[in-house]
């Protein structure tokens, strides 16, 4: 942020240096979101290919990736749909394996909105995968 504030061309005239550095925050926030949101759905797109398997023993890491991919995809999609709140607890609590406290106190809201917001996430992600799971299962 500060190297966006430094190249930028502050207006002492226009008025407080406050909003303008809120303003320079609140778009860099908004462009992380939205490249995050294009990861996510680019992930999802890539694993929803279908790849020809071989039946070459040698191949056998690259077959368990593939199909481990047919998760992968599905699950990108779901986590992209999440609204960023729940998302934010759900990468925090699998990815950076914090506690119901930890994320907390990161993201600074109370333990049992962590607890909400991981119980509709998780809601979500199982009814996002659960047709992919039957359809393997099955």
């Amino acid at each position: 942020m500060f190297l966006a504030a430094l190249h930028g061309e502050y207006d002492p005239d226009v008025g407080e240096v406050r909003p303008w550095l809120y303003g320079i925050a609140t778009n860099l926030v908004a462009r992380h979101r939205r490249t995050e949101t294009t990861r996510w759905k680019a992930l999802s797109r890539a694993a929803e290919r279908d790849w020809d398997g071989h039946e070459d023993p040698a191949l056998n890491r690259v077959l368990d990736r593939v199909d481990a991919a047919r998760f992968t995809g599905p699950l990108a999609g779901a986590l992209a749909a999440l609204k960023q709140r729940d998302r934010d607890v759900v990468l925090l609590i699998a990815l950076g394996d914090l506690s119901h406290a930890e994320v907390a106190s990161a993201l600074d809201i109370p333990y049992g909105t962590v607890a909400s917001r991981l119980n509709r996430a998780r809601k979500h992600l199982r009814a996002a995968l659960g047709a992919l799971k039957e359809d393997i299962d099955g």
